[in-house]
């Protein structure tokens, strides 16, 4: 099985938020950086059966996932 299209994962930080310093002054801090993905995915058969199973076992685990992205061709595979 092949993933021909998914989100790519990137750390960002959610805004800012507002400190209060002395003297009426105010600073500004990134937020909690958030690292949860959501998008479309999209997978290519090798095997007959084989996306079917996935989508089985990834609902009877609660919808989550785990993965690796390699960014190439798929000739070159590690």
């Amino acid at each position: 099985m092949l993933c021909k299209q998914a989100p790519w994962p990137e750390v960002s930080v959610g805004g800012e938020v507002e400190v209060p310093m002395p003297l009426g002054a105010t600073m500004w801090q990134p937020q909690q950086a958030k690292i949860a993905q959501q998008g479309q995915v999209a997978f290519e058969e090798t095997v007959a059966g084989s996306i079917d199973n996935m989508l089985i076992n990834i609902l009877s685990r609660g919808g989550i996932f785990n993965a690796r992205i390699y960014e190439g061709t798929p000739q070159k595979i590690p």
